[in-house]
């Protein structure tokens, strides 16, 4: 009794060890986080995805395809957000449509940490 109970909890253990190696979302790996942030009210309505229903300049950030749905000839959006601790980012982005032959677009994005305190050692 006590050796199936021993080899059930083996087996058990070693079904569940490997899942719980993909539970673990590994943060601060790489560089450039801020420009995964999301930039227009629009598409964090949305669920921060963005990727069908934005018919304006901001599309360039999301669906760079997008911008074959852009009805006007010159479409510009500028967005700016403040966030906690003094850290500020902001975007902006312009489309302009050359007749029936493309759109050529834009983007900028920015992040501004704020001022740090610090001290050097000598």
């Amino acid at each position: 009794m006590n050796k199936n109970i021993h080899y059930f909890l083996i087996a058990l253990l070693l079904v569940c060890l490997p899942l719980s190696g993909h539970a673990v979302e590994k943060k601060a790996q790489v560089g450039f986080r801020f420009l995964q942030n999301p930039v227009s009210a629009e598409a964090i309505a949305m669920g921060g995805m963005g990727v069908v229903g934005i018919e304006n300049a901001n599309t360039v950030f999301w669906n760079p395809s997008g911008l074959g749905w852009v009805e006007n000839r010159v479409d510009v959006a500028a967005n700016y957000t403040r966030g906690i601790a003094d850290i500020n980012y902001g975007a902006f982005a312009g489309s302009f449509k050359i007749g029936n032959t493309g759109i050529v677009a834009v983007d900028l994005t920015y992040m501004d940490y704020g001022v740090f305190n610090g001290t050097m050692r000598a």
